[in-house]
């Protein structure tokens, strides 16, 4: 993949996720729960086996076999990225091109995406 061809896929998930964000309800401030409140609570994946695989040795093998093919192109200053979540077999190259790019940059990523299964008030 070139540049332009790279730059291009960026600018139309950039403009696709900027139309979703419109059509999102505006969220209610909510109160911070106590520290007695805080439970971790680790939702059960949802999707194992349809969108990406169940075994967690094969879903390894996968990311860092797409990690291996994307190129890292040296960018430098990276402040946000768009990169598509659909099932692996059909988005995960073109997410590890992006992901690809964040290698020894960053000590902290903060990744925010859709809930699909749970309703946020």
């Amino acid at each position: 993949m070139n540049v332009k061809k790279g730059g291009l896929l960026v600018l139309v998930l950039l403009v696709v996720s900027v139309c979703a964000v419109s059509f999102w309800p505006e969220q209610k401030e909510s109160k911070e729960p106590e520290p007695e409140e805080q439970v971790m609570n680790i939702r059960k994946e949802a999707v194992a086996g349809r969108f990406y695989p169940s075994s967690p040795e094969e879903l390894e093998s996968m990311v860092e076999s797409y990690l291996d093919q994307a190129p890292y192109l040296e960018i430098e200053n990276i402040h946000g990225l768009v990169c598509p979540h659909a099932g692996y077999i059909y988005s995960g190259l073109t997410a590890a091109y992006s992901y690809k790019q964040l290698r020894d940059q960053y000590d902290t990523v903060i990744l925010i995406g859709p809930s699909h299964y749970i309703a946020f008030e």
